[in-house]
């Protein structure tokens, strides 16, 4: 799928740069020109989690919570600990995570960095960022819904999951299911996990519910049909 939302991300900084290496393929948008630093550190964090995958091959295949061992490296230490918290696979946290990677590396260098990994993002600014919400083609929502987050010098992820639209796993019906997190890879599974049991624009209410109660998400929207739910710290614009 082309990722044309990448022409409205761009505006958003003074730099702005793909990197890519095999399958992985970010986007970033920042303050300076920190491509060499993007680069090295994409190359680290797959090291990471290829070695891993070498060691426990199970890590990479199963759909459920997977504990590991204290000597691993820091981002499969995160992903675990995120598929515990939403009874997911690690790799269901992968995209957010190595968003995370990439901008707790970079953002000590620069002003502001919006980091895009899939459509799962990772941002830290001292300006507000608006963000839209794509749902697919049939959505009314799509180009429409748009959700603005102010939180000067914190960074947030901010990731997507669909049973609707894209290549990615998914259980359930929802044409999008955005959650917002102090952390990417939390971020990732909470969407992934949430997707997993919208079905109809029944769970909707639900769903929402069981994330207030839980309290680990800053923010949550959910669209499926011509139902859009939403709770947390979000401003719709």
């Amino acid at each position: 799928m082309e990722r044309f939302y990448r022409k409205q991300i761009r505006t958003y900084g003074k730099f702005s740069f793909e990197v890519k290496i095999e399958q992985s393929d970010l986007f970033v948008v920042c303050d300076k020109n920190l491509c060499e630093q993007a680069h090295d550190a994409l190359r680290e964090v797959r090291n990471d989690i290829e070695n891993y995958i070498t060691r426990d091959n199970l890590f990479a295949k199963t759909l459920e919570p997977h504990h590991v061992p204290n000597d691993v490296p820091a981002i499969i230490k995160e992903m675990s600990s995120a598929s515990e918290k939403y009874n997911v696979g690690p790799m269901a946290s992968v995209a957010g995570a190595v968003s995370q990677y990439l901008g707790r590396k970079l953002d000590p260098l620069c002003n502001y960095i919006v980091i895009e990994n899939g459509g799962d993002i990772y941002f830290k600014s001292d300006r507000p960022i608006t963000l839209g919400i794509w749902a697919g083609e049939r959505s009314p929502f799509s180009g429409r819904l748009k959700f603005k987050l102010d939180s000067p010098g914190k960074s947030l992820g901010i990731c997507t999951s669909s049973g609707t639209v894209g290549h990615s796993l998914s259980f359930g019906k929802a044409d999008a299911v955005v959650a917002v997190a102090d952390c990417a890879s939390l971020a990732d599974a909470a969407a992934t996990s949430i997707a997993n049991t919208v079905k109809s624009s029944n769970d909707i209410e639900p769903a929402l519910e069981r994330e207030k109660e839980r309290g680990l998400l800053e923010g949550l929207i959910i669209v499926i049909g011509d139902r859009v739910g939403v709770q947390g710290n979000l401003e719709l614009v």
